[in-house]
């Protein structure tokens, strides 16, 4: 009015109720996200993809894995990242970042040296980010320390070596077999191909039926109750007989194993080593003649 009296308001009144849940909903991702991040056992990392491969964000659980905080990482280039890699590993974390710039998804391990010195060996899996053209903007990926799995594989592996090495210079053969009949022949060393002249790759997986055949029919009733008997009460066995080779010689064996079960007591496979007794028994057989010998001539 005249006198300066307020007659009306006039203002603009907009709906923001989309854009307050599109913020809620963009806080609630980013608050999941960085939990998630944060409980990760090991860290994530995004470098630019291309020279010099510029880390742009590194996780906080770097730090736990290898004693440098995020801080003192960011930046890093490739040549700073090679320089706490193992020298022998190179070519292969070099290979899988190459391979994120082709827009492949990368898988390596790798051995690092952390802040405070110590060796310890990663395994990182990630993917190149691509733009609208499809070209490779970054590289993301998830880094995490499995020394204690290496660790465990490098003695698995010296345990089967020492294992296939004890193997082939035992005076004889290991066998596993199914329970039979038929007796299905799982594993087998080499030595069976020098004692009965049967490569164990031909009856791998094979009833094993053309070399029990060979058993001496005066042995065979014997032979086979123990080893029933050890399927049916679970006791370790033993039994010696003769049988043939593959070239028809008749020779001496003794076996000795027992019944593998699974964890309800059902019998699995017979594991057993198999030796040539021949010449023991040909000089016992000598010397009970040759005591027969003796007594007659009294």
């Amino acid at each position: 009015s005249d006198d300066g009296e307020v007659q009306a308001l006039e203002g603009f009144v907009n709906d923001i109720s989309e854009r307050k849940r599109a913020e809620h909903a963009l806080a609630e991702s980013e608050r999941f996200l960085a939990t998630l991040v944060g409980n990760l056992p090991g860290f994530v990392f995004r470098m630019q993809a291309d020279p010099p491969f510029t880390l742009r964000y590194i996780s906080a659980g770097v730090a736990e894995i290898t004693g440098f905080t995020p801080d003192e990482v960011l930046g890093w280039s490739m040549d700073e990242y090679l320089s706490h890699i193992h020298p022998s590993d190179h070519v292969a974390f070099v290979a899988a970042i190459e391979a994120g710039v082709r827009g492949e998804p990368f898988e390596a391990e790798f051995r690092i040296t952390t802040k405070d010195g110590a060796e310890r060996w990663f395994w990182e899996q990630g993917e190149a980010v691509k733009d609208d053209s499809g070209n490779a903007v970054a590289i993301e990926a998830f880094v995490m320390d499995v020394t204690e799995r290496k660790i465990a594989e490098g003695g698995l592996a010296e345990s089967e070596r020492f294992l296939s090495t004890l193997v082939a210079n035992l005076p004889g053969f290991v066998l596993r077999c199914s329970v039979g009949p038929p007796f299905i022949l799982q594993y087998a060393s080499q030595g069976a191909l020098d004692l009965l002249g049967w490569d164990p790759a031909e009856l791998l997986g094979k009833d094993v039926a053309p070399v029990l055949e060979g058993i001496n029919p005066d042995d065979s009733e014997r032979f086979f109750g123990v080893i029933f008997k050890a399927i049916e009460t679970g006791e370790p066995f033993e039994v010696e007989f003769r049988a043939k080779t593959r070239a028809g010689v008749e020779r001496w064996f003794w076996e000795q194993g027992e019944v593998i079960r699974d964890a309800t007591g059902n019998p699995l496979a017979i594991e057993a080593f198999v030796m040539d007794v021949t010449e023991r028994k040909l000089a016992e057989e000598a010397l009970i003649n040759s005591e027969e010998r003796f007594r007659d001539l009294f």
